[in-house]
C-alpha cells in the first residue's frame, strides 16, 4: 500500500514546480483560458487560469491569482463556489440538515443499512487503496473485477455520508473520502489504475462516481470540517473527471453507459459554470443525452434495452439533467419534454393489477425476486406531471434515490394528486415488443405479458425468453420471471431458457453462444438470440389474440410458432406449433415456471398462500410426460411429447382460480367425449377432440368453417369462437380477427 506521507510530499513538490512554471501562461490567461486536460490532474495554476475571464464575482480570485498569491486565490475560489452551490444542486447545503431529518423520517430503518455498508467499505479498502487488479483488500480477500468496478463507482460513498451526519463515531468518513479521492488522483498521475476492461474512468463508472461524490460534496458543505482546501481538491477532481468524460464520451455509443457519463458531465459543468470549458461540456452533454432520448427511448416510450431496471435507470438519468437545467436556467431541446413523459406512460402499460411491475430481462435490484417495485418511480411521475393515473400506483413516497433529486416543494406536491385507476385495457409496446393482455385493475384481475422483441442495437441485457410469457392473477405471480445478479456464478443459467415460460425442443435452449465481458466481472450476453416475428395481435371486448414466431430452432429444421388466446372471463389457451418438414423425431417441451404438483394425468397445479390456484392442463388427446424441477427454491414443470410428424402442436389451458374450485372461470367448461358428440356432432365428426363452452358461446380449434361467401378459402385450422350463430375466427394467417355470420 502507498504511504500517505509520500502522497503529501508529492503534492507539495508538485505545487512548488507548478508555481515556478506558471508564469509562462499567466500573461495570456485572462484572454485565453488554460484548458483542463484529460491526461493530467489540474494543478493549482491550471485551476485558476482555466476560469473564464471577466466574471464579476471572481474579481478577488483574479486579483490574487495575478499577484501570484495562489493560496488566497484558491480560498476565494472555494468560497465563491460554496455560495453558488446553494442554487446549483438538487438541494442547498444550507438546508441539508432539514432535508436529512426528513430523510430519516420518511425512510425509517435505513440507518442500519447505511451503517453496515459504511463499515463494509472501510473494512475492505483503505484511504490509500489500489485501483487496478490484482490486489487484496484489507480483509485479505482477492478483489474481483466486480468489486473493483464498484470501488470505482464509489457505490458505498453515500452510506458513509449518511453515517457521518448520524453518528459522531463516524466523523472519520469525511477525511476517509478526501484522502481516498486524493489517492485516486495520485494513482492517475502514476498510471496505477485500470485502463482496460474494468477501466476506472470508463464513462459509466466515472459517471456513477460523480453522482455519489457530488452529493457527498454538497452534503459536506454544510459542515465546517469540510475545509476550503478539501473543496479545492474536490473541484480539481471533478474538473479532471469532466475532461475524462468529455474525451471518452465524445463518440456516442448505444447503451446506458454513455448516457450515464453524459449526465455526469452535465452535472459537473452545471456546478462549475465559470470555467471556460463548462459551456463546451454542457453542449456535449446535452447533445449526448438528447441523442439517447431520441434514439434509445422507443416510439412507445420504453427504453430500448427492454428491461425494467434500465428503463428506470434512464428515468433517473434524464431526471438529473431535467432538474439541474431548471435550477440553472439551462435550455433543453423541446424533444426532452415529450420523450421523458412517455417513459412513465410506458410503465402504465406494464403495470400489474397489484401495482407492481413484472420482471423482464436483466432486472437486477433483488436477486430472484419475481416483481419490480413501481411505487417509487410513479410517485416521481406524479410529482412531475400531477397525473392521477400515475398516483394510482403510489403506496409510499418517491424512492430514496429520487428523494435527493427533488426539492422540498416538489416532494410536498405528491399528496395533492388524487389517484384514479387507469382505463387501459389490453395493449402493446409494439416497438419494444411487449404485448399485454388484461381484464381489469383490481387485485384479482388477470394479466399477461408476451415477450416478442429483440433490440436491434444492443440486445446485451436480453434473456433467452422469446415468445415467453409472464402472468399474474389473484394476487400471485402465476407464471413468474426472476431477477438476476451479474456477479453470481450461475448468472448465465438464469439468463437462459431453462427458467422461462417458453418452448424448448430436444432440451435445447433458445441461445447457446455466450460472451462474457472483457473485464471478467460476471456480466455476459447471448450472441444468438432468436429473431421474432409478430403475426397478429388483436384486442377485442371478450377476447385477445396473439400470434408470433421466431427462428431459434431453424438450425435443427423446426419452424416454430406460438398463439395465445385470452378469454377475458379469466383464462388463457396457448398453442405451440412445430413445422418439421423432414419428419425427424424431436421432443417438444412446453415449460412453465412455478411450483407445481400433479393434478391428474394431463394437468399440473400450483397452490398459493392466499388459497388461489393455477392449473396447466393439456387439451390434446395425447400422453404427455410431465417433468417437475426446482432450482434455488424456484420451480417449473415441463409438458413434453416426442413426435416425428411433419406438423405437431401442443394446446394448453392456463386456468387461474381464486380458490381451489376446479371449474373454469366464468362458467366455462371443457366438453369432450359423449357430451361433445351430442352437442357438437359436426365438430365431433371432423375429429375435433374438445370444445370450450359457456352457455351459447363455444370455442374450438377446427377448419370446418366455410368462407366461400367472403371469397376466401380456409385450408388450415383456426380457433373458432361461436355465439348466437356468428363465428369469430382467430388465426395467424388471417388478415384480422374475422367475424363470420353463418346466417347469411
Amino acid at each position: 500500500m502507498k504511504s500517505r506521507l509520500n502522497l503529501i510530499a508529492a503534492i507539495i513538490i508538485a505545487g512548488i514546480l507548478v508555481f515556478t512554471c506558471a508564469t509562462a501562461t499567466v500573461e495570456t490567461s485572462t484572454k485565453n483560458a488554460t484548458r483542463i486536460q484529460f491526461s493530467e490532474i489540474p494543478t493549482d495554476s491550471v485551476l485558476l487560469h482555466a476560469l473564464s475571464p471577466d466574471i464579476a464575482g471572481l474579481q478577488k480570485v483574479y486579483k490574487a491569482r495575478d499577484a501570484g498569491d495562489y493560496s488566497k486565490a484558491l480560498e476565494s475560489l472555494a468560497h465563491y463556489f460554496k455560495e453558488t452551490a446553494k442554487e446549483r444542486f438538487y438541494f442547498s447545503w444550507e438546508d441539508f440538515g432539514d432535508k436529512y431529518q426528513r430523510y430519516q423520517k420518511d425512510y425509517p430503518g435505513r440507518l442500519k443499512s447505511h451503517a453496515r455498508l459504511s463499515a463494509d467499505m472501510k473494512a475492505m479498502y483503505g484511504t490509500d487503496t489500489q485501483w487496478q487488479l490484482p490486489f487484496k483488500n484489507l480483509r485479505g480477500e482477492d478483489v474481483t473485477a466486480y468489486r473493483l468496478r464498484h470501488l470505482a463507482r464509489q457505490s458505498k460513498h453515500l452510506d458513509m455520508v449518511m453515517m457521518y451526519f448520524a453518528d459522531p463515531g463516524e466523523e472519520e468518513n469525511l477525511k476517509y473520502w478526501t484522502q481516498q479521492m486524493a489517492d485516486l488522483n495520485q494513482a492517475f498521475t502514476a498510471g496505477d489504475y485500470d485502463q482496460g476492461g474494468n477501466a476506472v474512468y470508463e464513462v459509466f463508472r466515472a459517471g456513477k462516481r460523480t453522482h455519489h461524490w457530488l452529493q457527498g460534496h454538497h452534503s459536506y458543505l454544510s459542515t465546517p470540517a469540510y475545509t476550503a482546501q478539501d473543496q479545492i481538491e474536490t473541484m480539481r477532481t471533478f474538473l479532471h473527471t469532466a475532461a475524462q468524460l468529455a474525451e471518452n464520451g465524445k463518440k456516442v455509443r448505444h447503451g446506458n453507459h454513455h448516457t450515464r457519463g453524459m449526465v455526469a458531465l452535465f452535472e459537473i459543468a452545471a456546478t462549475y459554470r465559470e470555467f471556460a470549458q463548462a459551456d463546451e461540456w454542457l453542449k456535449l452533454a446535452i447533445n449526448g443525452v438528447t441523442w439517447h432520448l431520441e434514439n434509445e427511448i422507443n416510439p412507445d416510450g420504453f427504453q430500448f434495452e427492454r428491461t425494467i431496471h434500465y428503463h428506470q435507470s434512464d428515468i433517473e438519468n434524464f431526471l438529473r439533467v431535467w432538474q439541474l437545467a431548471k435550477r440553472g436556467n439551462i435550455e433543453l431541446p423541446a424533444v426532452y419534454t415529450a420523450q421523458f413523459r412517455k417513459m412513465f406512460d410506458a410503465l402504465l402499460i406494464l403495470g400489474q393489477p397489484d401495482r407492481k411491475l413484472p420482471v423482464l430481462q436483466d432486472d437486477t435490484d433483488a436477486l430472484h425476486a419475481e416483481v419490480n417495485e413501481m411505487s417509487g418511480v410513479m410517485a416521481l411521475g406524479t410529482i412531475l406531471y400531477q397525473d392521477e393515473r400515475y398516483a394510482y400506483f403510489v403506496d409510499e413516497g418517491v424512492s430514496r434515490l429520487f428523494f435527493w433529486l427533488l426539492s422540498e416543494q416538489e416532494l410536498n406536491t405528491l399528496t395533492s394528486t388524487q389517484p384514479i385507476a387507469p382505463e387501459l385495457g389490453s395493449t402493446a409496446l409494439e416497438s419494444t415488443g411487449y404485448y399485454v393482455m388484461r381484464n381489469g385493475w383490481n387485485e384479482n384481475s388477470e394479466f399477461m405479458v408476451i415477450s416478442a422483441g429483440l433490440s436491434e442495437e444492443k440486445p446485451d441485457h436480453q434473456h433467452a425468453d422469446m415468445l415467453g410469457v409472464v402472468a399474474y392473477a389473484d394476487g400471485n405471480e402465476i407464471l413468474p420471471n426472476y431477477q438476476v445478479k451479474y456477479n453470481k456464478p450461475d448468472f448465465r443459467y438464469w439468463k437462459n431458457s431453462w427458467v422461462k415460460s417458453v418452448v424448448m425442443i430436444d432440451s435445447i435452449p433458445q441461445a447457446m453462444d455466450w460472451k462474457g465481458n472483457r473485464g471478467g466481472s460476471g456480466f455476459g450476453k447471448w450472441r444468438d438470440l432468436p429473431e421474432p416475428e409478430v403475426l397478429a395481435f388483436e384486442t377485442l371486448d371478450k377476447y385477445d389474440y396473439f400470434a408470433g414466431s421466431h427462428d431459434g430452432y431453424d438450425k435443427i429444421g423446426i419452424a416454430y410458432q406460438r398463439e395465445v388466446i385470452f378469454v377475458k372471463d379469466g383464462f388463457w389457451i396457448i398453442k405451440d406449433t412445430y413445422g418439421n418438414p423432414s419428419a425427424t423425431e424431436h421432443t417438444y417441451q412446453q415449460q412453465w415456471q412455478g411450483k407445481y404438483k400433479q393434478s391428474g394425468p394431463k394437468a399440473a397445479i400450483a397452490t398459493f398462500e392466499n388459497g388461489a390456484t393455477f392449473e396447466i392442463r393439456s387439451l390434446d388427446n395425447v400422453e404427455s410426460e410431465w417433468v417437475y424441477g426446482s432450482v434455488k427454491n424456484k420451480g417449473s414443470v415441463i409438458r413434453q411429447e416426442t413426435s416425428s410428424s411433419k406438423s405437431y402442436s401442443q394446446i394448453t389451458l392456463l386456468i387461474p382460480r381464486s380458490s381451489e374450485d376446479r371449474n373454469l372461470p366464468g362458467g366455462w367448461e371443457v366438453v369432450t367425449g359423449k357430451k361433445l358428440k351430442k352437442h357438437f356432432p359436426e365438430l365431433h365428426a371432423k375429429g375435433v377432440g374438445w370444445v370450450l363452452q359457456q352457455g351459447e358461446r363455444s370455442l374450438a380449434y377446427t377448419d370446418h368453417i366455410s368462407l366461400d361467401k367472403m371469397g376466401l378459402e380456409l385450408n388450415h385450422k383456426v380457433f373458432v369462437i361461436s355465439e348466437h350463430g356468428d363465428d369469430l375466427l382467430l388465426g395467424p394467417k388471417l388478415p384480422m380477427a374475422m367475424p363470420v355470420n353463418r346466417k347469411e
